[in-house]
């Protein structure tokens, strides 16, 4: 059955049907207050506790593309997040690539200029930041290259069905979704959210967004950009009053620790794989050849 799966994703992916990356994210009639000076920490409670309860179905969907080749569809997500107050998202374009940083322990920063320089020190809890770019795209050939305008064309059959689609459709942007992506900075209970994508399941605090427009049409409304976004899963490492600190955005430890127990300690236990616990030994942690 993982097999006939298996074909059927490469399938897909040879003709272009492949399973798109979902953005779970908040859903606006559960982020409560609005006003980013008075956040609502009830809201933002109860938001990290949705998630986290999503997390783990989407964990095992994760989990079972992982061992089984089995990709779930968006249809599927959806379906799982819709019941929990956040809405599912599927990205246009998946991202070339996924990056992936992890902190914690003793940490340095330097604060100050010229001769005042100062290094402060501080153990920071774990944090690991996923940082990606989305690709957004709204490019029609009529409306971006002025072949609407050309006399000679203008009469043509693909120019009539553009036009109408054109008329419909109102105008080609993608500045109202990029702004929405920018906004979610601005709102501090819609912050938190999960992305998805085949066997990876990644859970936190959308800490940063940035966007550029790379293609505009003849009446200046951009048709083409990118989005570059990082989401933290971890608290910040500056310490807060208990008046002000807001609910904590879980570092999933159960997943880390899974990872670190399925890498190193079974393996050093004496599984039996490829020479077993003397090979995984005997190699440098840096080359992590088990």
């Amino acid at each position: 059955m993982a097999v006939e799966k298996g074909a059927q994703n490469l399938i897909k992916s040879t003709i272009g049907a492949v399973t798109k990356a979902v953005l779970c994210i908040r859903n606006a009639n559960r982020v409560g207050s609005l006003d980013p000076e008075n956040p609502d920490k009830e809201a933002i409670n109860q938001g990290i506790a949705d998630a986290v309860e999503i997390e783990k179905d989407l964990m095992e969907k994760a989990n079972e593309a992982l061992k089984g080749g089995v990709v779930s569809e968006y249809s599927d997500i959806k379906g799982m997040v819709e019941d929990n107050g956040y809405i599912a998202i599927e990205v246009e374009y998946n991202p070339s690539s996924l990056r992936l940083d992890t902190t914690a322990g003793r940490q340095m920063k330097y604060s100050g200029d010229g001769g005042n320089t100062q290094l402060q020190q501080y153990d920071a809890p774990p944090s690991t930041t996923l940082s990606f770019e989305l690709l957004f795209d709204d490019v029609n050939n009529m409306d971006a290259f002025m072949l609407g305008d050309n006399p000679i064309t203008n009469f043509s059959a693909s120019n009539t069905i553009n036009a109408v689609s054109s008329a419909v459709k109102g105008k080609y942007s993608v500045q109202d979704q990029i702004d929405g992506l920018l906004a979610l900075l601005t709102i501090e209970p819609a912050r938190h959210v999960i992305f998805f994508w085949g066997a990876m399941c990644f859970r936190g605090q959308v800490t940063s967004v940035s966007a550029s427009y790379t293609m505009f049409n003849k009446k200046g409304y951009p048709v083409r950009g990118k989005v570059s976004m990082q989401i933290r899963q971890g608290e910040d490492h500056e310490a807060l009053t208990e008046s002000d600190k807001l609910p904590k955005y879980n570092y999933n430890e159960k997943y880390w620790m899974d990872a670190f127990d399925a890498t190193f300690r079974e393996k050093s236990l004496g599984e039996k794989i490829q020479g077993g616990a003397e090979k995984a030994l005997n190699n440098s942690l840096l080359n992590l050849k088990l």
